[in-house]
């Protein structure tokens, strides 16, 4: 037992004698102690930005978008890429063991910031990741700070679906001089392509600088689905006014035009974005179209019902059946002419005199609704 007590206490004391050798072996390696020397000098004399009119150069490219249109709301990953000169920062890099660059914290120096003035939600800080900056020993310092903006951008839908908003970062910073160059990385986000960026100095006159970013919808689909079948909705009822009001088809074709206007307009409210002040130029043509389809469709009862009185027409039916068929260009006024001896339409009786008023009647019309139509597609169809 007293063996065994002598061996434990051994090697107890070889134990601690080993560890201390080992203690006093493990020293700081020689670059690290130079480079706490460098920091130590450099630092406490670098906390205040740089005397003098230094310009901070920024180089500002955007990332990735996403613009809410329904809620007004775009939202910009940015990435600063800061750069300056601090005459404070040199140094010998033969007094500090050939050390050239290092890299600092984000409290350890002076660091110029920038800051989202109009931001959506004053409680909501931004998102933001401050990477290590570096210093050279000329003086320059280079730091990249990549941040998620969230801003209020105002929407007008008036030339929707081809419509095109501008959305405005309104930066703010701590230093007068700054030379701010901004580039995009990706020009698409869902629905929307970025055509220009446009750069000027804050508005409201505090240090700083507005980058605008203009977003054109993409509008293809869009276009397929709401601009292209409006425009064949507008053929469809002219050459309803063409068809002889003796025929059914006639009435069936300006009912199936109107009944294609209620569709469409069920799938405007699905998928126009809603809650905006401007009201889409598109609506205002569906909504004349569905007027103008209307008409056609109570001139269409009228003639027809025109057409088939027996009695004896009045004085002013003639005078106006004479004074259009013995004009020289009655052939181009009254257009079409249906025949009033066409006994095969749907087997219903006419009468010469009113079948010609009717001609009459609906060739004015035609011209009036054509007229109607090109005017719409001039100030309400979206360009």
């Amino acid at each position: 037992m007293t063996k065994f007590t002598y061996i434990l206490l051994l090697m107890y004391l070889l134990k601690f004698s080993l560890a201390k050798d080992c203690a006093n072996n493990k020293r700081e390696p020689e670059y690290v102690t130079w480079l706490k020397n460098l920091l130590e000098d450099m630092c406490p004399s670098s906390k205040k930005p740089p005397a003098g009119n230094n310009t901070v150069y920024v180089f500002m490219d955007v990332g990735r978008i996403s613009f809410e249109a329904d809620k007004e709301v775009f939202t910009a990953q940015t990435t600063l890429n800061i750069t300056w000169r601090d005459e404070r920062l040199k140094w010998d890099p033969d007094k500090y063991h050939g050390i050239k660059d290092t890299e600092i914290g984000e409290y350890s120096s002076w660091i110029p910031k920038f800051e989202l003035i109009n931001v959506e939600d004053f409680f909501n800080f931004e998102i933001s990741t401050l990477y290590s900056c570096k210093i050279y020993n000329t003086g320059v310092v280079t730091c990249r700070h990549r941040m998620l903006h969230e801003t209020w951008c105002g929407v007008k839908l008036t030339n929707w679906p081809y419509d095109v908003q501008e959305c405005s970062l309104e930066f703010g910073h701590e230093y007068m001089t700054v030379n701010l160059r901004t580039a995009i990385s990706d020009e698409y986000t869902a629905g929307w392509h970025v055509s220009e960026i446009k750069q000027e100095n804050n508005a409201s006159g505090k240090p700083g600088v507005t980058v605008t970013l203009v977003l054109v919808r993409e509008a293809a689909g869009l276009s397929a689905i709401f601009i292209y079948p409006a425009l064949v909705l507008t053929v469809l009822n002219i050459v309803t006014l063409f068809l002889d009001v003796r025929r059914n088809v006639r009435l069936a074709v300006g009912c199936f035009t109107l009944f294609g206007h209620y569709y469409l307009l069920i799938q405007l409210d699905i998928d126009m974005p809603k809650g905006n002040a401007f009201t889409p130029t598109i609506l205002l043509y569906y909504r004349d179209s569905i007027i103008l389809t209307i008409i056609t469709i109570l001139l269409t009862f009228f003639l027809t019902k025109l057409c088939s009185v027996s009695s004896k027409p009045h004085n002013y039916i003639k005078i106006i059946n004479n004074f259009v068929c013995d004009n020289k260009y009655s052939d181009y006024l009254v257009f079409p002419k249906w025949e009033s001896d066409d006994v095969t339409v749907d087997l219903k009786s006419s009468n010469e005199d009113y079948v010609i008023f009717a001609n009459v009647v609906n060739s004015v019309f035609m011209f009036l609704i054509v007229f109607a139509y090109f005017g719409l597609f001039i100030s309400k169809i979206p360009k």
